[in-house]
């Protein structure tokens, strides 16, 4: 979905993009997560 010029109050966009090593291991990608205090 892709929304262009849209501002609602209180809100926040993030994107994202897992390449290498976090992308293909669930273990490692968690530990990522947990360490940096993502919410995957």
């Amino acid at each position: 979905m892709t929304l262009c010029g849209v501002q609602a109050a209180g809100t926040t966009t993030v994107a994202s993009t897992l390449l290498g090593t976090l992308r293909e291991d669930a273990r490692s990608r968690q530990e990522f997560f947990s360490r940096t205090g993502i919410a995957p």
